[in-house]
C-alpha cells in the first residue's frame, strides 16, 4: 500500500494538486499495477473538479470535520473507492461477517446531511474569498506583516488544567484549574473560556493597553478553530474575520444564525454597520430565513424570484408592507462570456430531467424526429459535461416535477446561447417552472403535442427558428455575474 497525503498539513511543502497525483499514480502503476494506492484527501474537497479516485486512486479518506462536512459536521469520516477494497476496510473498520452493514452513527446524522449539502458552497466560497482576499492584499502591498523593530516576548500567560498542575511545573503556570471544564457544560466552552482569560492575563502583565494591539495570531486543534474565535472575539482585537464588521457600509449575510443576527443589531445601533442584507440560502432553518425580514436590523432581504414574496407573506402571517418592501427579488448570476457562442445546427439536443425520471416516451418522440438526444439527470451529472454537451447541441428540453425558484442550470444553458422549451407547471403562491424564462431565452410545453409542434418547426428551419432566439443576450443583460452584481450595487445605493 502507497499513500498519499494532498494536503501540506502542517508542513511547509505545497499541496499536490490533482494533476501531481494522477503523475504519481501512473508512475507507481507502471512500475506493478498490484500497488493499492490511498490518497488522504483532507481539506481538498471540491477545491479541484476531479478526484483522486478520477485518476487511477484505488482509495480516498477524509474527515468530515474539514471540507466535506461544510463545517457543520462535529465529527466523522469517509472512505471511498474500489469496491472489493471498501469491503475490507468495512470488515476491518467494524467485525468480519458484518461490515459495511454497521457501525456507529454517533447521533449526528443530520448534522453531517446537513454539511455534505452544504459543503460545495461552503468551500467555492471559501476560494473565493482567500483568491480575493490575496488580490486586493496584493494590490495594496499588505501580503506580508513587516516589524520595524526585532520581536520582543514583553509578557507570557499560560493557565492549565488538573493533571498539568500537579506535575513538576507548577510554579512556572499562572492559573492551574481544578475543574478541567471550569464550570463550563462543554469542552469547546471551556477552551474558549481558557484561551479568552490566559490572553487576558498575558495582556495585563504587558502593560499595553488591548487598544493597542494592532494583530492577535492564534490556534488550536479544535474543529477548525472554533476555541480560538469564540475565545478571542470580545477582545476587538483584528483576528481572522471577526474584524470585517467593526466599521462597514452593508454587512451580507451568507450564512447567519439568530444569535448574530442580535449581535449585529447591537453594532447596527452604534453606527458602526449602515445596512446588513439577507440572502436567500443564509440558514438551513428555513423557517428562520422566512422570518429575517421582520428583524428591524434587516434592511434587504433578497429572494431568487418575484413569486417567492408570497411565501413570505404566508410564513410572515399578513406582515405589514413596511416589512414586504425589505423582501427584494436579485437572481445569482451565472458565467457568460461577452462573445456570443455560435448556434451549431447540429439537429441534436439535450433532454434534461430533474425531479423526475428519464421519460422515455418523451426522448423516443424527440429522436422520431431525426434529432438526437443527449438525456441528463439532475444530480446524476458533472458540471463540465453539461458545459461540452452545451457547446455540440441546439436546444435543451427541460422536463421537471419542480417549481423553480431561478433555476441555474437553465439559465447556464442560456449562457451558452442555447435556448430551452420547458414543460409548464405551477404551485399556490404563483410560482412557475421557469419565473425567468421569456420569449428571447425559450418556450413553455404544457403538453407532448405542444413540445411535438415547436420540435416540427425547428426541423422544418433549423436557423430561422432558431434565429428567433436571443438567449445569450438576455443572460448578458440580465443575469451574468456582471449585470446581477450591478444590480446589487444599485440596491445598496452605491
Amino acid at each position: 500500500v502507497v499513500e498519499i497525503q494532498r494536503s501540506k498539513g502542517y508542513s511547509t511543502r505545497k499541496s499536490l494538486t490533482i494533476d501531481k497525483v494522477k503523475n504519481v499514480v501512473e508512475l507507481i502503476k507502471s512500475i506493478d499495477p498490484s500497488v493499492i494506492i490511498m490518497v488522504d484527501n483532507c481539506y481538498c474537497e471540491f477545491v479541484e473538479r476531479t478526484t483522486p479516485t478520477e485518476v487511477g486512486a484505488d482509495v480516498m479518506v477524509g474527515s468530515l470535520i474539514k471540507n466535506l462536512g461544510g463545517g457543520i459536521a462535529p465529527n466523522g469520516a469517509y472512505v471511498v473507492g474500489r469496491s472489493d477494497l471498501i469491503e475490507l476496510v468495512g470488515e476491518r473498520l467494524t467485525l468480519p461477517g458484518e461490515g459495511l452493514e454497521v457501525g456507529p452513527t454517533l447521533g449526528i446524522n443530520k448534522s453531517i446531511l446537513q454539511g455534505l449539502f452544504m459543503a460545495p458552497s461552503v468551500v467555492a466560497s471559501s476560494l473565493k474569498t482567500a483568491i480575493l482576499t490575496s488580490y486586493l492584499m496584493e494590490k495594496l502591498g499588505k501580503q506580508t506583516i513587516k516589524f520595524n523593530t526585532p520581536l520582543t516576548i514583553l509578557s507570557t500567560a499560560c493557565i492549565v488544567g488538573p493533571k498539568e498542575g500537579e506535575g513538576p511545573l507548577t510554579k512556572y503556570f499562572d492559573q492551574c484549574l481544578e475543574d478541567e471544564f471550569w464550570g463550563e457544560k462543554t469542552w469547546e466552552k471551556a477552551e474558549s473560556k481558557i484561551i479568552k482569560e490566559t490572553v487576558n492575563i498575558a495582556i495585563t502583565k504587558s502593560e499595553i493597553p488591548a487598544s493597542s494591539i494592532d494583530y492577535c495570531f492564534a490556534g488550536d486543534l479544535l474543529n477548525q478553530c472554533i476555541s480560538s474565535s469564540f475565545g478571542l472575539r470580545d477582545l476587538n482585537i483584528p483576528f481572522t474575520i471577526n474584524d470585517i464588521i467593526k466599521d462597514t457600509e452593508t454587512v451580507i449575510l451568507l450564512a447567519t444564525t439568530e444569535d448574530e443576527i442580535k449581535e449585529l443589531a447591537e453594532i447596527k445601533k452604534l453606527g458602526k454597520i449602515k445596512k446588513i442584507v439577507t440572502t436567500p440560502a443564509c440558514s438551513l432553518d428555513t423557517k428562520f430565513v422566512f422570518q429575517l425580514p421582520a428583524y428591524e436590523c434587516v434592511d434587504i432581504a433578497l429572494i431568487a424570484s418575484e413569486y417567492v414574496k408570497n411565501i413570505y407573506k404566508k410564513e410572515l402571517n399578513n406582515p405589514s408592507q413596511e416589512i414586504m418592501n425589505k423582501v427584494v427579488p436579485w437572481p445569482s448570476g451565472v458565467e457568460v462570456d461577452e462573445k456570443i457562442c455560435d448556434k451549431k445546427f447540429s439537429k441534436s439536443c439535450i433532454c434534461y430531467f430533474k425531479r423526475t425520471p428519464i421519460n422515455e416516451k418523451l426522448v423516443k418522440m424527440v429522436e422520431a424526429k431525426g434529432i438526437k438526444v443527449h438525456s441528463l439527470e439532475y444530480y446524476k451529472y458533472r458540471f463540465e459535461d453539461y458545459m461540452d454537451l452545451l457547446g455540440k447541441v441546439d436546444f435543451v428540453i427541460f422536463n421537471q416535477n419542480y417549481i423553480e425558484t431561478q433555476g441555474l442550470a437553465i439559465a447556464e444553458s442560456w449562457a451558452k446561447n442555447r435556448p430551452t422549451f420547458i414543460n409548464y407547471d405551477e404551485n399556490e403562491f404563483g410560482g412557475i417552472t421557469s419565473p425567468y424564462l421569456t420569449s428571447q431565452t425559450g418556450l413553455f410545453y404544457k403538453s407532448f403535442e405542444e413540445l411535438s409542434q415547436i420540435l416540427d418547426e425547428y426541423v422544418e428551419q433549423q436557423q430561422t427558428f432558431l434565429d428567433k432566439f436571443s438567449p445569450q443576450k438576455w443572460t448578458i443583460e440580465n443575469m451574468s455575474d456582471k449585470s446581477t452584481v450591478q444590480e446589487l450595487l444599485k440596491l445598496l445605493g452605491i
